[in-house]
């Protein structure tokens, strides 16, 4: 959706967020969701996508949501188009969570942890959320489980991705990444990309990790080959999912669901009406 457009009261169809079909067997398609404003059981990932030209809400509502600290940190951000993110950003956790927690949006307290990472104040047992934003999507993935990252990127925004590849990626996925034509290049690469940075933010890592350590089946982006020296059983712990979220956008999931439980696998929702309930 670009920017100009005018905001809906339907959510956006989920087929416009999810690949054709996943990108490997691990995990099936699921159902999608009947509505995105009602409250959802407590034991399932949830994954949000808001445009910033189409969420309907009013900045000086948006504006509430911010303590004097996120304030503070907003003024630091140079450009408007990075206050905003950061802005929708927050916004956009604790509307979510405040759906999920039957609680009012502003009563949601956010702490950072020691890299950066936001999580819920005063909640030891979760839930647990990783967000991300690039050009005019932000992305939020909620879970019941601490170990999860999200990480959307505009694929355009890669500039030399043969340079950055070189840096990030195995000689095997750079031999791949050669072998494509230049569009499908850049989509290979931005999909790897993101799969390897929302491992990192899963992990709480980030950069301590070296993303040339992750290494994923560039025919099979999805199934992940080698995760920063753990075993194989430890790997298959991990279960990972792609979606283009937009056109020109790639969105990655990285969780490690707890032993034996039964989670279903998210489907993408537009996060719209939250905001436009919201006002």
């Amino acid at each position: 959706m670009s920017a100009g457009r005018a905001p809906t009261n339907q959510p956006r169809s989920v087929a416009t967020y999810r690949s054709a079909k996943p990108l490997d067997g691990r995990w099936r398609a699921g159902r999608p969701w009947a509505g995105c404003t009602e409250r959802r059981s407590e034991r399932v990932i949830e994954v949000w996508i808001l445009d910033r030209g189409a969420h309907g809400a009013s900045p000086e509502r948006l504006e509430a949501l911010l303590t004097p600290e996120e304030r503070a940190r907003r003024d630091r951000f140079r450009r408007p188009e990075d206050q905003d993110r950061f802005r929708l950003g927050r916004a956009l956790c604790r509307l979510a969570l405040a759906r999920r927690l039957d609680r009012p949006a502003a009563d949601i307290g956010l702490e950072i942890g020691p890299r950066g990472r936001p999580f819920l104040r005063g909640a030891p047992d979760g839930p647990w959320f990783n967000l991300s934003h690039s050009g005019d999507i932000v992305a939020l993935a909620v879970a019941p489980v601490a170990e999860i990252g999200v990480d959307v990127e505009q694929v355009d925004r890669l500039h030399d991705s043969a340079q950055i590849a070189a840096r990030v990626c195995t000689d095997a996925e750079q031999a791949a990444l050669q072998a494509h034509p230049p569009q499908a290049r850049a989509e290979l690469f931005a999909a790897l990309w993101t799969l390897k940075e929302a491992y990192m933010k899963a992990t709480g890592m980030g950069f301590a990790l070296d993303p040339a350590a992750l290494a994923f089946d560039p025919d099979r982006p999805t199934t992940a080959l080698k995760l920063a020296g753990l075993a194989p059983e430890d790997i298959a712990a991990w279960r990972f999912q792609l979606w283009r979220p937009a056109p020109g956008y790639s969105l990655a999931l990285a969780i490690r669901p707890t032993p034996g439980a039964a989670l279903p696998p998210p489907t993408p929702a537009s996060a719209a009406p939250l905001f436009q309930a919201f006002g």
